[in-house]
């Protein structure tokens, strides 16, 4: 008998294409909360901002904060905790749209734009340095960059995350942009998710999309789909693996229908996907070797679908294994939130609301991590 169990317990750990499944534990103590950050904002500033990202010059780190719909980048020095500057987007460029920005360094800014399909290159003082020829992108993928859609560099390489449409030969539509810095051309690779292969999904956007982060000690890509417990792994050879990385909220994200039904409203795609939650972002926490999935829970029986809704975040350590589960505190908002030394900062929603002149971020921390 006890070999029998012995037996069992081997196959729920070892199964097949190298996938790890492990029990998931919900731990609301998981991340401690272990301080604050507060950043001055400037005067024709705010929170709403979907692009947040962090750039090191000469042993200073900066926080590079896209003011969404003003056409600017505010940055600030996180050694002082000050405001530093503020790039103004040209206003040749500004009606293009700008949906997006990667510092490369600070004389080199790759902004995206939507109208005429190219980045332009832009230094600190909001000077263009260069830009692109218009790119052509496949009709079936859409760039996309935002802190959760992060631009991954490798090389010279940017990979860019996509909004992808869902053709019948799904196995060979590709998830990832690939721009290359040196001849400004643009490819495509990594396929999507086969759970897209199962049904219909609705004319959305935030499903049919990439995640995407990046492991730069050990080169691994890692991938992360809405509609997918698993996320995939590819290392600095392209070999890639999966591990289950599903939630305790969410047993199976499931197509709106088999097939498609053109009489389905908006509204009813957007009741299903809250209805079932879905996968966001994921996130490489370098400072303490882990790995965060977000999800959106699935809205509670009796509430209205466009209620508000709650966030919690799946906490894999270093080999991709489930450690547990946080429940996000209704305070936070995880689309402002960004990995720093001390861990994981989430802007603070209520603290802005009582004052609007200041950033502040709660800083998350791993239980008993160093």
């Amino acid at each position: 008998m006890k070999r029998f169990f012995f037996f069992i317990f081997i196959l729920m750990r070892i199964s097949f294409s190298d996938i790890t499944i492990c029990q998931i534990i919900k731990d609301n103590h998981l991340l401690s909360k272990v301080g604050e950050l507060k950043l001055p904002l400037s005067k024709q500033s705010s929170a709403f901002s979907y692009n947040l990202q962090i750039f090191s010059k000469s042993g200073e780190n900066f926080l590079f904060v896209e003011q969404t719909f003003r056409n600017t980048i505010d940055i600030y020095n996180l050694n002082s905790k000050t405001y530093y500057k503020t790039i103004r987007l040209p206003k040749a460029i500004a009606p293009e749209q700008p949906i997006g920005f990667f510092v490369n360094n600070f004389d080199s800014i790759y902004v995206l734009l939507t109208k005429s399909n190219k980045f332009v290159l832009l230094n600190s003082s909001g000077v263009i340095m260069e830009e692109t020829k218009p790119l052509t992108w496949n009709a079936e993928i859409t760039p996309v960059i935002f802190s959760n859609h992060p631009v991954i560099k490798i090389d010279r390489n940017l990979l860019i995350c996509s909004y992808f449409s869902l053709p019948n030969d799904l196995p060979k539509s590709p998830s990832c942009i690939i721009f290359n810095m040196n001849d400004k051309t643009i490819r495509y690779d990594y396929p999507v998710s086969l759970e897209y292969k199962k049904g219909w999904w609705g004319k959305t956007i935030y499903i049919p999309t990439l995640h995407q982060t990046y492991n730069r000690d050990k080169k691994l890509i890692v991938h992360s789909f809405p509609v997918d417990n698993y996320i995939y792994v590819y290392d600095k050879y392209n070999k890639s693996k999966k591990y289950f990385a599903g939630s305790q909220f969410i047993k199976k994200v499931y197509p709106v229908s088999k097939q498609v039904k053109p009489n389905i409203t908006g509204s009813d795609v957007e009741n299903h996907f809250a209805r079932s939650g879905y996968y966001t972002t994921i996130n490489y926490d370098k400072y303490q070797n882990i790995y965060y999935r977000y999800l959106v829970k699935p809205v509670k029986k009796g509430k209205d679908f466009t209620s508000k809704r709650d966030h919690s975040i799946i906490i894999l350590d270093k080999n991709f294994i489930n450690i547990g589960e946080w429940e996000v505190p209704d305070k936070n908002d995880l689309f402002k939130s960004f990995i720093y030394r001390k861990g994981l900062y989430i802007l603070n929603t209520e603290l802005y609301q009582q004052n609007q002149d200041t950033l502040c971020f709660d800083i998350y921390h791993l239980r008993n991590s160093p």
